[in-house]
């Protein structure tokens, strides 16, 4: 009897514990939020990731019924943004939009004393989006399709010029280059407006961009290849680089939300289920596909994934592109 008196104290312990977190877990659910969230963008207002971010938080804001307030914190490579969400509270009150600029190219080039890191420091929280980029080609180069450029590459070795206006530009297309075997020289520039002047003029042969670049160049240049897994529906004819040969060049285009460290998982799963079902109006879809980005949200768990994947393989493509590390 002693016995069974021991393990039925054990017993409604268990039963109390549990019913304390789930009373937690319920808490949390039903009384967030119960104030203003905001949202730190490491972009101007009027940018491309700004007015993304802006695209989906009155739908949020009325599925959560509360204010969504967009706080842009510019500068640093993203470095400001994120330093903004770390002194903010773990209450799931204070979100970032978070691209791989901060949370991965940043911390890589300054590993002699990063600002922070982004697998420790914070919590992800939501895919954003994947965006759609393409290897575009001047109409200056003999090439019609992917195969004739590179040939053309290959036999010109050093003399085609590519630009780049972004961290992700920089890293795909060392990537490509080290896995394709290419030659080619890299012209950095502080963005992609001053890149796009500079390959509308014919100064530089190829740059990474959306599909609305080709539009813009007016008929001056061509989408050869597709950089990610699959092709996209909006030029279905344009072959991956996978299809051609070189499935390692898997650098991924995305964006995504990421709270504090800390920040109790409950209110992360809430923002994450919020955030997949407003994701998925087909109206914001139709937005985002034009814009040539699908808006996807996930699971914290899957964005953690993809930021934790993507390390290694920045990494490498930083290591070959001899980018300085601090």
């Amino acid at each position: 009897m002693h016995g069974e008196s021991i393990q039925r104290r054990r017993l409604l312990t268990l039963v109390a514990a549990m019913g304390g977190a789930y009373a937690f877990k319920a808490a949390a659910q039903t009384s967030f939020p119960n104030k203003p969230i905001k949202i730190i963008v490491p972009f101007p207002a009027g940018g491309a990731g700004d007015t993304a971010v802006r695209m989906v938080t009155k739908s949020l804001a009325d599925a959560m019924g509360q204010q969504i307030v967009v706080d842009n914190k510019p500068g640093g490579d993203g470095v400001i943004a994120a330093l903004e969400l770390l002194r903010s509270a773990p209450d799931g009150y204070t979100l970032m939009f978070g691209t791989a600029t901060p949370l991965i190219y940043t911390p890589l080039i300054r590993a002699s004393k990063p600002p922070y890191d982004p697998l420790v420091d914070f919590s992800p929280v939501s895919m954003f989006s994947s965006f759609t980029y393409f290897l575009h080609v001047h109409k200056s180069v003999p090439a019609k399709n992917i195969q004739e450029f590179m040939a053309y590459v290959r036999s010109n070795p050093g003399k085609v010029s590519y630009g780049t206006g972004d961290s992700t530009s920089i890293v795909t297309m060392a990537q490509m280059q080290m896995h394709a075997q290419l030659d080619m020289t890299h012209i950095p520039y502080k963005g992609g407006a001053q890149a796009f002047a500079d390959f509308a003029a014919g100064r530089i042969q190829a740059m990474v961009g959306p599909l609305d670049l080709d539009d813009k160049m007016q008929g001056k240049s061509h989408p050869l290849a597709v950089l990610q897994a699959k092709r996209s529906s909006l030029r279905p004819d344009t072959p991956t680089l996978a299809e051609i040969g070189f499935p390692k060049v898997n650098i991924l285009a995305w964006t995504g939300f990421f709270a504090p460290a800390k920040t109790p998982q409950p209110i992360l799963e809430q923002l994450s289920s919020e955030m997949v079902k407003v994701f998925k109006r087909p109206d914001l879809q139709d937005i985002f596909l034009k814009l040539g980005s699908n808006l996807e949200g996930s699971t914290p768990a899957a964005l953690g994934a993809i930021l934790k994947s993507q390390f290694p393989v920045w990494k490498e493509a930083i290591q070959f592109a001899k980018i300085p590390v601090e």
